[in-house]
């Protein structure tokens, strides 16, 4: 849970487990072990000063750290989200937060994070800036309908089209500027991919049910689950699924459950 705690309930008290908003969770980095999903330049590190959950975040505060993360399914529904921490106004760090794309643009949508304030670069439409202050942030990039908007504390910063075929495979941090002392931390980075609709099937009496991201729907018991998998038994045997394939599960609710 948020509050540190770990709550357990019986799964006849749990009708079943969704995705919100019809997306599918391609990935999340809670930095809590390691940077070796990321490619990382400027030697960013993991630390324990400030994290939005868990016990640590990414750290940036020197000029030229970078730290970059790409996905082999790119989209133009979804989301990407994250958290970042401002330091205050002793800070003198500039970063930029970029969205790399496929076909790649020459110059990506960007949102600037200084001193000043937070803002959009390289987006047809920019909505002034957000000013400063110290504390947590989320930042909120949501794509639908062919346009991307960046958001920051639900204040959206600017717009801009996707090209033809264009998709967003890839987020980059860099510190690129720090005269004095500056910090970054970000923290709870996750990437959504928006499904078609579609009503959720209804819990049956005998057999949990595995719902897929087509619609697809596989019977048996959920014998276990962890951040990446669900697993699943059944008459074709056990099976390990990803919960970027899955729209949702749903328990037994009759007696035999």
């Amino acid at each position: 849970t948020v509050w540190g705690q770990t709550v357990s309930l019986d799964r006849t008290q749990v009708v079943g487990i969704g995705t919100a908003g019809d997306s599918l969770l391609l990935w999340h980095e809670n930095f809590e072990t390691s940077l070796n999903a990321w490619r990382a330049d400027g030697k960013p590190v993991l630390s324990g000063a400030q994290a939005f959950f868990g016990k640590s975040s990414l750290l940036l505060a020197d000029s030229g750290q970078r730290a970059e993360r790409t996905w082999a399914s790119p989209f133009r529904a979804g989301s990407i989200r994250f958290y970042f921490h401002d330091s205050g106004p002793t800070s003198s760090l500039r970063s930029t937060v970029e969205f790399a794309s496929m076909p790649p643009r020459m110059n990506a949508p960007t949102v600037v994070i200084d001193p000043a304030g937070y803002a959009c670069a390289n987006m047809k439409q920019a909505f002034g800036k957000l000013a400063a202050t110290p504390g947590w942030h989320l930042l909120h990039a949501d794509l639908a309908n062919g346009r991307m908007r960046i958001f920051v504390d639900d204040h959206c910063l600017g717009e801009t089209p996707l090209q033809d075929k264009e998709s967003i495979h890839g987020i980059r941090f860099s510190a690129i500027e720090a005269k004095k002392k500056g910090k970054l931390w970000i923290d709870e980075v996750s990437a959504t991919r928006r499904l078609p609709a579609r009503a959720s099937p209804q819990a049956g009496r005998d057999q949990d049910i595995v719902w897929l991201e087509h619609g697809e729907q596989l019977f048996g018991r959920i014998i276990g689950a962890d951040a990446k998998t669900v697993t699943l038994d059944a008459k074709f045997g056990k099976r390990e699924l990803a919960w970027s394939r899955l729209r949702g599960i749903l328990f037994a609710q009759g007696k035999a459950a």
